[in-house]
């Protein structure tokens, strides 16, 4: 699929950045208003491609690197913080991962992780029902990490793209070998340097690639009799 197809596709209504931009406006004025859709195309992907490639011109990066955030409270107590990126930053993230989503969800599936499979849930979910019906003396462990999301390895995760998807490693550093500000409300600028961003285009992918190497060390544990 193309990168004009990639705007096509855009949700029709998207939350606005810290600028107060939409991405979902490139959309519509490319495809609906612009009298050279070409030329903007054109203009926006290879600033896109500069940006997956870690080398961003210096205007734009403040709008990179600054994300709106919301604090929504958690169930059980504590804030989760929901950050809305930058258009660009969300633009290149999206056609960057539409280009290597497929190959980065076969390797993740080869570990048992689904996170990031489509209706990867409702797999697990059938998988565990299945094998606890052919063996009820099974037992299923499920754990909760508090505030994983926020707190994951960056290491880990770039760890994890060495081996998965060394394409993302320019623009996941670009993105996050820095401390990151969010704004919440007009001009409350609050530091974010660990973890990942909810609301980044990149994060649940992420994520499931920085817990893989953990993955692998549990079923070296538990699984040693397994083949294949």
């Amino acid at each position: 699929e193309s990168f004009d197809e990639y705007i096509r596709r855009l949700p029709a209504h998207t939350a606005a950045d810290a600028l107060g931009h939409r991405a979902d406006w490139y959309r519509n004025f490319l495809f609906k208003s612009a009298d050279n859709p070409r030329a903007g195309l054109d203009a926006l992907f290879g600033l896109c491609n500069l940006i997956t490639q870690g080398d961003p011109p210096e205007s734009v990066r403040a709008a990179l690197f600054t994300a709106s955030g919301t604090a929504l409270n958690k169930r059980g107590g504590g804030i989760r913080p929901i950050c809305a990126t930058g258009v660009l930053r969300k633009l290149a993230a999206g056609a960057l991962l539409h280009q290597h989503k497929a190959q980065i969800v076969e390797r993740l599936e080869e570990a048992y992780q689904f996170g990031a499979s489509r209706d990867g849930n409702v797999k697990v979910v059938h998988a565990i029902k299945a094998l606890l019906e052919a063996d009820p003396s099974l037992a299923v462990f499920k754990m909760d990490v508090m505030n994983a999301f926020n707190s994951i390895s960056r290491d880990a995760i770039l760890d994890g793209l060495r081996t998965v998807c060394p394409e993302l490693i320019p623009f996941f550093l670009d993105i996050y070998a820095r401390t990151n500000q969010i704004i919440f409300g007009r001009d409350d600028f609050i530091p974010y340097g660990e973890g990942l961003q909810q609301g980044c285009t990149f994060g649940s992918i992420c994520y499931c690639v920085g817990v893989l190497a953990t993955i692998h060390k549990v079923r070296d544990r538990f699984c040693a009799d397994e083949h294949g």
